[in-house]
């Protein structure tokens, strides 16, 4: 009959191993990083869900006239009446591409409206763009109606190299404020940010709920 087996590495059961992923440091590091993200993102989302319905901001045409005028503030989401006063336009993006639609897909048009020292962002891929610039060779006189997004370039950092470049183009000085009236800005294209706000709840929720967890065990 086969002695039972005294070597101590045998009876011992293998120690369990700590997860990686449960340590407190990268909890703590984790639920900070959901934070950050959190918090970068929510302007965005904010935006997406205050800005479903625009305003009227107007007929540019007659806001000299107007007393009070409409005001427009930075980020409000609005229809805007206006038509394109200049032969001058200012492009940025799209390609190469010999296909107009394919070449037009992602570039903006920078075209100056009359009535106030307003600049609208036309999308140059949108069919009556297209088609008034096709028959026409230019866009003078092309009625933007938005809706879009109103920009005041010294509030928003990343207009400011294209608001310097409209002013030197339409010799309007540094001391005159402008607006940038984005019609290829949408409240929804923000979505990617909201679906980023909902994945950091979520890790914020699973981290808190493990660091509990983890406190909760070193007290016992």
């Amino acid at each position: 009959m086969q002695e039972p087996s005294l070597d101590p590495f045998e009876e011992d059961a293998p120690a369990p191993q700590k997860s990686f992923v449960r340590h407190p440091i990268v909890l703590v590091a984790t639920l900070l990083g959901a934070l950050f993200l959190l918090w970068k993102s929510w302007p965005s989302v904010e935006y997406l869900l205050t800005h479903q319905t625009p305003d009227d901001c107007g007929n540019i045409s007659e806001r000299p006239f107007l007393n009070p005028q409409v005001p427009l503030e930075h980020d409000r989401y609005c229809t805007m009446q206006g038509s394109v006063q200049s032969l001058a336009v200012l492009s940025s993006g799209g390609s190469d591409d010999p296909n107009p639609i394919k070449a037009n897909k992602g570039r903006k048009y920078y075209v100056k409206l009359d009535g106030d020292r307003i600049f609208a962002v036309l999308d140059a891929n949108d069919h009556q763009v297209t088609s008034w610039h096709l028959h026409k060779g230019n866009l003078l006189g092309f009625q933007v109606t938005g809706p879009g997004r109103i920009i005041d370039p010294q509030k928003d950092p990343h207009s400011a190299a294209i608001a310097d470049q409209l002013r030197r183009s339409f010799a309007i000085p540094q001391s005159d404020p402008i607006r940038i009236y984005d019609t290829f800005d949408r409240p929804w294209d923000r979505w990617p940010k909201l679906c980023i706000c909902l994945l950091m709840v979520l890790t914020i929720l699973l981290t808190s709920y493990l660091l509990v967890r983890q406190l909760a065990f070193k007290k016992r």
